[in-house]
């Protein structure tokens, strides 16, 4: 018998197919042009068609989730009587959460048990503390329990991204205009990571991206734990080519148990822009850098 719901946000990117065989419902993000409005389905079909519509000049925004769609949402997926861990992207990408939380005060005042969870990342680090929330549930974890368990890892899902252009990182606020200007005027790759609230940080610049890839290797050397016995978790920004290519170069130094690849959807996707390619597993602590 469950001894929790688990809920996400669209922002987890793992496709909505393998949410529901988890039986994991998400709210979705608002993503707006000057042509559109269109919520993150988590699905390759619509991704591919954002894509598109950036590389055609189109401009995205993400916009946040309003605190009466939260409390509708975990209305509509929890009862009074079976609490709720709802797995939220991290305060520093995005202020949806502090929603969430006021959601969840006014759902506790109606005798709602609901916790959210930060965590301290986005993408697919977010998909594997959703699956990590899974696993505690089938193992009959208590509420508390998971809750504490799930704050725990999070600390330690790291991430490293590549793009050859800061634009859209820039566009979004994620990083500043004068290392995007800097990064794209000397046509350098970018190396990037997330400090342990999840915060983006350039950590290289590099010309290339073979050298970019080896750098990304060399760092989650630093900093994996027990590869052989995890799944390296792979997004790309419509560029499946480029992150084949790169897993073939990991796989001959890092032996990592398994491969599992998704699509970056659009609320990243927004801010990272097409051609991005990131990597996110479990290893050391993330450090406040």
């Amino acid at each position: 018998m469950k001894k929790f719901v688990i809920t996400c946000d669209s922002s987890t990117d793992g496709g909505y197919q393998n949410l529901n065989k988890m039986g994991i419902n998400f709210i979705s993000y608002p993503i707006n042009s000057s042509n559109q409005c269109i919520y993150d389905e988590n699905n390759e079909r619509q991704t591919k068609l954002f894509y598109e519509s950036m590389i055609n000049g189109e401009n995205f925004k993400t916009s946040q989730i309003n605190v009466y769609q939260y409390k509708y949402f975990f209305k509509n997926n929890t009862t009074k009587e079976m609490p709720l861990i709802h797995i939220s992207l991290c305060e520093a990408l995005s202020n949806s959460i502090n929603n969430a939380r006021e959601a969840k005060r006014l759902l506790l005042n109606e005798g709602y048990e609901i916790e959210i969870i930060d965590c301290r990342i986005g993408c697919l680090g977010e998909y594997m503390l959703v699956k990590e929330a899974y696993r505690l549930q089938n193992e009959g974890y208590s509420f508390e329990n998971a809750i504490e368990q799930l704050n725990e890892y999070a600390k330690h899902i790291n991430t490293m991204y590549t793009t050859n252009t800061l634009t859209y990182f820039a566009r979004g606020g994620r990083l500043s205009k004068a290392s995007a200007t800097i990064g794209n005027m000397f046509h350098v790759n970018v190396v990037l990571g997330c400090n342990a609230f999840g915060k983006l940080k350039v950590l290289y610049k590099v010309i290339g991206q073979k050298k970019a890839f080896k750098t990304i290797i060399e760092g989650i050397k630093e900093k994996v734990i027990n590869p052989e016995k995890q799944t390296l978790y792979c997004s790309h920004a419509l560029n499946e080519q480029g992150i084949n290519e790169f897993i073939e170069l990991i796989k001959k130094e890092i032996p990592f148990k398994d491969y599992e690849i998704h699509m970056m959807g659009p609320t990243i996707g927004t801010h990272a822009g097409p051609g991005t390619l990131a990597l996110f597993f479990y290893g050391k602590e993330k450090t406040d850098y």
